[in-house]
């Protein structure tokens, strides 16, 4: 289940121009046929560029900070990938260290340094001798659709306070990511439909202070739905994940143990919250290769990491046929040498799924509370005290729980005080049948 981060994207860095910095303030209008790129490079600090109705080829590359990009909507602002050729020489995000160049949409991160040595400063130290390099602080991206690219729709390098809201990326066939965040800080995403991303609709990597909100996107027809990985601090809220071939995936590597070109530092996927979203039949196969096996049939994953809470999630119908290191509703477990630790699995509804709790185990700290479900390995993960598939108590109180950061023990929780959340059973199977009213890019 080992997923790479794909090194080349560090290089595109070094394709954009430095500007001198400046407090003034100023909003530049760009229209279809003009070049974003070109208002990017004669923009100050503090530029608030807003994009018109209509549609953009281009492809930019953004290495100062305080610069905002606001389109007029999902559905009217519309950003496509370039003919081939029609980008001027050294400009865009474009990586050409293959047979054939891949392009990315929008691209964030420093001029990168000749120095090899040079690290980002949010990027923990690998060695004597580094050269800090200084984040890109306050890029927001919002109201616009990015498709069509082979590399990227967003990608984030080396970035303070990233946020990207109310955004469609569709990846074109064998794309990577369609918004993605590595070596940042103050992550925050929200309200964005991401679809046909070979490998991740949303990914953060590589971040150890991510403190990152990920509320209320809808992410479909991708590798994983949403991705965080060797990333720490954060909160995944109310998103919705669907025919993805898993749902949202928390995975901690060791990358100091990882194949030379792959090697980095070791970074734990510690502290997330992953509560109230809804995982419903991400049954869409991806093959194994080199990086791992099959998987397919998967809601929410939580590989090898650190102090998970996995709290009042919607789990259902993950039940693929397909080939498969596993399929589960909900899993917990370790790999590569690595277990997880102080997990917590509580007051989720997980029903229709291959099976809806799985556990491997392995690791310490790991809890599983009341969690309303019918089938679980080993078994014993389920409970349904009153065998009906509600844990709603005599006196018919439902149970709604805290929007609280899910530290609490729970041992004594949830005892017909009015706290537990209404179960939605299977209706949100309803919610899910047609995924084309996603790609009417409401705004």
């Amino acid at each position: 289940m080992r997923v790479k981060m794909t090194f080349a994207v560090l290089a595109l860095a070094a394709l954009a121009l430095s500007v001198p910095a400046s407090s003034a303030a100023s909003v530049v209008r760009v229209d279809p046929g003009e070049s974003i790129q070109a208002a990017i490079d004669k923009a100050k600090p503090g530029t608030t560029i807003k994009l018109g109705e209509g549609t953009y080829k281009d492809s930019v590359n953004i290495s100062k900070s305080d610069i905002e990009i606001v389109g007029e909507g999902r559905s009217k602002t519309k950003i496509e990938v370039p003919a081939a050729g029609d980008l001027p020489a050294g400009k865009g995000c474009v990586d050409d260290s293959g047979p054939q160049p891949v392009v990315s949409g929008f691209c964030i991160s420093p001029d990168q340094p000749s120095d090899p040595k040079a690290r980002c400063e949010n990027s923990p130290s690998s060695g004597p001798g580094e050269t800090i390099v200084k984040a890109v602080d306050d890029v927001e991206i919002s109201r616009l659709a990015v498709t069509g690219f082979t590399g990227i729709g967003i990608i984030y390098f080396c970035a303070d306070d990233p946020e990207v809201t109310r955004v469609y990326a569709k990846g074109a066939e064998h794309s990577e990511y369609g918004i993605a965040a590595f070596a940042s800080e103050d992550v925050r995403f929200a309200r964005n439909l991401t679809v046909n991303s070979g490998e991740a609709g949303i990914y953060i990597g590589d971040s150890p202070h991510a403190d990152a909100t990920v509320w209320k996107n809808v992410s479909w027809n991708n590798g994983f739905g949403l991705f965080l990985r060797d990333s720490a601090h954060g909160k995944v809220l109310e998103n919705k994940t669907f025919g993805n071939c898993l749902g949202i995936l928390v995975l901690n590597t060791d990358e100091s143990q990882a194949p030379p070109e792959f090697r980095g530092p070791s970074i734990d996927a510690r502290d997330w919250l992953v509560q109230d979203n809804d995982a419903t039949a991400n049954n869409r196969a991806c093959p194994g290769g080199e990086e791992g096996g099959p998987i397919s049939g998967i809601g929410i994953a939580v590989s090898s990491s650190i102090d998970i809470r996995v709290i009042g999630n919607d789990v259902f119908g993950n039940d693929s046929t397909a080939a498969s290191d596993g399929h589960a509703g909900i899993v917990v477990l370790g790999e590569g040498g690595l277990t997880s630790r102080d997990v917590k699995v509580a007051f989720n509804t997980a029903f229709g799924n291959t099976t809806d709790i799985v556990w491997d185990g392995q690791g310490t700290g790991n809890r599983f509370i009341e969690n309303d479900c019918l089938t679980s390995q080993p078994d014993g993960l389920c409970e349904d005290p009153d065998g009906n598939g509600n844990h709603a108590d005599d006196n018919g109180h439902g149970d709604d729980h805290p929007k609280g950061d899910g530290r609490d023990d729970g041992d004594d929780h949830h005892k017909g005080d009015g706290n537990h959340k209404k179960h939605k059973k299977h209706k949100h199977h309803k919610k899910h049948k047609q995924s084309k009213k996603h790609d009417r890019h409401d705004d």
